[in-house]
């Protein structure tokens, strides 16, 4: 389930950026607890300066030894790490990726499955994978 809540607000972040000019709209993830992420949607890119955060459903963490997107450092509390990613209007066209490629990996409480959401293009195309596919 919380792969497709984090999906969903990835959808709808990129979507709000689009037509929104050069300024980015920005997704701010973190790991709150082992298993318990934590997001917030921003104007900007300034994840450091979040206030109210999001909990998605229980039960998933981000595996961070494997989540290759861009890590801003934050305020004591969240470990010091929190993923972004950006959208805007760029030369790759509207709701494009503003500056980071990369994936955020996902692992259940209890198994080993794992799920990622992959930014793969500057033209901010992503999608979500599974297991091996995550590491491609």
């Amino acid at each position: 389930m919380a792969t497709f809540e984090l999906s969903q607000h990835w959808k709808f972040t990129r979507f709000d950026a689009m037509g929104s000019g050069t300024t980015p709209t920005a997704l701010c993830m973190k790991r709150s607890a082992e298993w318990q992420i934590e997001v917030a949607k921003i104007p900007g890119d300034d994840c450091e300066a979040v206030t109210g955060w999001q909990s998605l459903t229980a039960g998933v963490g981000i595996d961070m030894a494997n989540s290759t997107l861009r890590r801003v450092k934050g305020p004591a509390g969240n470990n010091g790490t929190i993923y972004r990613v950006s959208w805007a209007d760029t030369k790759g066209g509207l709701g494009g990726s503003w500056g980071q490629l990369g994936r955020l990996t996902l692992t259940a409480q209890g198994t080993t499955a794992k799920r990622c959401l992959f930014l793969f293009r500057v033209d901010g195309s992503w999608n979500v994978r599974k297991d091996n596919r995550c590491r491609k």
